[in-house]
């Protein structure tokens, strides 16, 4: 039993420290993607806050990712979204498959805001999400809803658009 415990705790100590999986590096990989073909007409900091609502394990490998990537400009700050209240100020709002927010109140809280919202959960963009991906390490299959970019005011560069497909709503 002793033996089977250690063994136990040796591969949860190895789990801890081990490198992100190739999915979660595509995933916040497609995060930087998006925020560098956007552009805030309000934004004047050097600095681009992300909310993520998400499971704890996800965040805290989002926040490994962030804090290691090195980026000249904009720097990236990286906050865990608690309640959509908390939305003043942030550039980028992304919500996991696993976060606990309602669609209604996603939609009342960003519409016509100018936040970048990025989801892994395809049936948030009937609530006003602007973009859903799903990132493997082979590739990255994204869609958008056109009406929310529209609203957003913000800019997105043609180029991230040639690429995704548009999603219409249901």
């Amino acid at each position: 039993m002793y033996l089977i415990n250690c063994i136990l705790i040796i591969f949860g100590v190895i789990n801890i420290f081990s490198p992100l999986q190739q999915d979660d590096y595509a995933k916040y990989q497609a995060i930087v993607k998006f925020i560098k073909y956007t552009t805030w007409s309000e934004n004047n900091s050097n600095e681009i806050i992300i909310m993520a609502a998400t499971d704890k394990d996800d965040f805290e490998k989002m926040q490994k990712y962030f804090s290691n990537l090195q980026t000249d400009n904009p720097r990236i700050k990286l906050t865990k979204l608690n309640s959509l209240d908390e939305t003043a100020n942030v550039h980028v709002i992304y919500i996991s498959e696993t976060a606990q927010i309602t669609p209604t109140e996603i939609k009342e809280k960003i519409t016509n805001q100018q936040i970048l919202s990025l989801t892994t959960d395809k049936n948030l963009l009937n609530y006003g999400i602007m973009f859903y991906f799903n990132a493997t390490d082979n590739c990255t299959d994204y869609l958008y809803n056109r009406q929310a970019v529209i609203e957003s005011g913000l800019t997105i560069r043609s180029s991230l658009l040639n690429y995704t497909h548009q999603y219409t709503i249901n």
